[in-house]
């Protein structure tokens, strides 16, 4: 016998309950555990200015940097089915933080998404931040800001997971002193991702990244940004000293490790 039409509507409301606490929860526990990991590894939280919708923490010692490496997140949690924005976008697992804090280099920067790893979230904090417009005008400007107030002029490597790997480009378009770009599991790429996964064609263009040196990792076992396109995409995108590492057993979160004795090598060949 079928429930009287309230009853059903009761009912589906505390499903929808239960499953918005159930996301609070995560993203609350996912922030914890980042924000406790980040200052057992010496990286403190970069004042952002009350208007920013990012967070950012770095990692610095007395002596002036010879270059920052900076580490931009992945689109983290951005959907919670087909067609159907999350609540919160923080990553459930943070790939581009755990490579900051294995980094052993003086000057260290990690860079999370727009409304990541905030709790709750601020009014601003629109879901298309993290779906349709997370390549926009609006989160490249953020980053770019707060890239600034960490870096400023300095020299900067910047390390992208994922969808941030093509924020990576974005940003490198704009700040004067990128030497090199690293892709981790990246999609350079929308119009070509779009094609390989049978999606709508984008709207917009991906950036180039011009003759910036650019160093690509890619996962065997990665369904998502498999070597193939990863290999298709660094050449349409990469315009100058380029390389592809593939790494026989990782999926597209991994597991990854980024060898910097071989990066160093990559860069003065490419000099």
């Amino acid at each position: 016998m079928q429930p009287p039409p309230l009853s059903r509507y009761l009912l589906l409301l505390v499903i929808v309950l239960l499953a918005g606490c159930s996301a609070t929860r995560s993203s609350e526990h996912a922030t914890q555990g980042v924000e406790q990991d980040l200052a057992a590894a010496g990286l403190r939280e970069a004042d952002l200015g009350a208007a920013s919708l990012m967070r950012a923490w770095y990692r610095s010692t007395p002596e002036a940097p010879s270059v920052w490496h900076i580490y931009v997140e992945g689109d983290g949690h951005a959907w919670r089915g087909a067609g159907q924005p999350s609540s919160n976008p923080t990553p459930r697992q943070p790939v581009a933080m755990r490579l900051a804090l294995e980094d052993p280099h003086s000057h260290v920067a990690y860079l999370a998404r727009p409304c990541q790893f905030l709790q709750p979230l601020p009014d601003g904090c629109h879901f298309s931040l993290w779906t349709t417009q997370r390549y926009g005008a609006d989160v490249e400007n953020q980053m770019l800001a707060a890239l600034n107030a960490i870096a400023g002029g300095q020299s900067v490597r910047l390390i992208g997971f994922s969808g941030g790997a093509h924020l990576a480009q974005q940003l490198a378009q704009r700040h004067p002193n990128v030497e090199l770009l690293i892709s981790v599991a990246g999609n350079l790429d929308d119009a070509s991702f779009a094609e390989h996964h049978r999606l709508p064609a984008p709207r917009t263009a991906s950036p180039p990244s011009g003759t910036i040196p650019f160093y690509s990792l890619a996962g065997g076992n990665d369904d998502i940004v498999p070597p193939a396109l990863a290999r298709q995409q660094l050449a349409r995108q990469a315009h100058g000293c380029h390389h592809l590492e593939v790494h026989p057993q990782a999926e597209h979160t991994g597991p990854w490790h980024l060898d910097w004795h071989s990066i160093e090598a990559f860069l003065e060949a490419c000099q």
